[in-house]
């Protein structure tokens, strides 16, 4: 099971999950197991996950002796990072729940190694195992400046690798409540190649940054599919390009064109040169 799943780590740090909950006061390490004390003196741990193949699953494992010692430091919740699609507080008592009927991994003397905590996208956010499921709803958080944030002081490197390894959804929409919410990921992605491109149109070089409402800096730059998502066209690395929005609306116009087949673009008939930063063309 566990080879279905990528093993690079590509989303939140532990701190900035936390810092969508309101931060943390303090935090301590109890047998390699880090406990954070939230600013309501809540207690809990955060894992990281394991995306699935396909992208339409979050993969943790967690193994007897930390459920044990969730239990005897009176955990209060654990801290589900998914990616960059935000986070899920999950109250510990229903991880214990879950956890009575999860899939495990087993060692060779037949002893539980780990159990498998699986989230799904796929319709309603929803933690599952064989026998039930709980719907997540009301235990997941989202912050979109935090994760843009987070992009931002990324290497260029490490940006680059996980705009390759992007995996486009099927389900570009996840049901929260009674509304569908685009995947997070998707965004994501769009601001990845916007850094790498340094905010500036592939065409004509404009860029221009403004202070937005909240005092952080902006671009005025749009992320736009090569080929549009009405034909097929996802969010991978090789489909996106940054354009300001003269140039946006002269592609919407046909007065440019771009052929990602043959890796060129024309205005108005006339072959030109982009800037290419992410493209490899």
């Amino acid at each position: 099971m566990e080879g279905e799943y990528m093993d690079t780590r590509r989303g939140l740090s532990d701190i900035n999950a936390l810092e969508m909950l309101g931060g943390y006061k303090k935090s301590e390490t109890i047998n390699r197991i880090q406990f954070f004390y939230l600013v309501n003196h809540e207690k809990v741990v955060v894992k990281y996950s394991k995306i699935s193949a396909d992208g339409k699953k979050y993969w943790f494992g967690i193994t007897p002796n930390a459920i044990k010692l969730y239990k005897s430091e009176k955990n209060s919740h654990i801290i589900f990072i998914l990616g960059y699609e935000g986070i899920v507080k999950l109250p510990i008592e229903i991880l214990y729940k879950y956890i009575q009927k999860a899939n495990v991994t087993k060692k060779e003397n037949g002893e539980i190694k780990r159990h498998h905590i699986n989230i799904s996208f796929s319709s309603d956010l929803c933690l599952y195992n064989s026998i039930d499921s709980f719907i997540l709803d009301d235990y997941y958080f989202y912050n979109e400046e935090i994760v843009e944030s987070e992009l931002v002081e990324k290497k260029r490197d490490i940006i680059l690798e996980e705009a390759k390894n992007f995996i486009d959804y099927k389900e570009q929409y996840v049901k929260i409540g009674d509304k569908a919410k685009r995947r997070k990921e998707s965004s994501a992605q769009k601001k990845r190649i916007a850094i790498l491109e340094d905010h500036t149109c592939q065409v004509c070089g404009f860029k221009e940054e403004y202070i937005k409402a909240n005092n952080k800096k902006g671009w005025i730059i749009e992320v736009d599919h090569i080929i549009e998502k009405s034909k097929g066209g996802g969010e991978s690395l090789d489909n996106l390009w940054v354009l300001c929005p003269n140039c946006h609306a002269k592609k919407t116009r046909g007065i440019i064109e771009i052929d990602p087949l043959k890796k060129v673009v024309k205005e108005k008939g006339e072959i030109i040169s982009i800037r290419d930063n992410h493209l490899g063309w």
